[in-house]
């Protein structure tokens, strides 16, 4: 991925993240969604929102798709790996990023976020579709 996409990226991320916490200091007490990245950022939730065990694989042998049935949407982290360890890193084959992208826009049972500055994905072309497809937001612990 380009460079400078990543940097654009990054810096709407930070955007999206300040705008997010001043509201939040600015009116504690207002009804806004106490999780970021809210909901808005994606196209759909179900409930259960599960954030997927992308070591299954690692340590059990098991894919991701095993996960899917047990959430309403399940929340996939992506992590700036290389192709060549990407199952290893995510418990899913870098083949099943456009059935994942498809099922996502279909279904929303599952979302992807990143767990990382997108700055740092700049050698991770196989993840472009789903940056240019779903712009998954950074996942951030306040």
């Amino acid at each position: 991925m380009r460079k400078g996409f990543l940097e654009d990226y990054t810096k709407r991320e930070q955007s999206s993240q300040e705008k997010y916490y001043s509201e939040l200091m600015s009116d504690p007490s207002a009804k806004i969604d106490l999780n970021y990245p809210d909901s808005s950022r994606f196209l759909s939730l179900h409930d259960p929102v599960v954030i997927a065990n992308v070591n299954a694989y690692k340590y059990c042998n098991v894919k991701l798709w095993s996960q899917i049935p047990f959430a309403g949407t399940l929340i996939i982290p992506l992590s700036p790996s290389k192709a060549d360890n990407f199952l290893m890193e995510h418990s899913f084959d870098r083949n099943d990023i456009d059935k994942l992208i498809d099922f996502s826009k279909d279904t929303g049972r599952v979302q992807f976020v990143l767990n990382s500055s997108p700055r740092l994905y700049e050698n991770s072309d196989h993840l472009e579709s789903v940056f240019s497809e779903l712009e998954p937001p950074v996942l951030s612990i306040p």
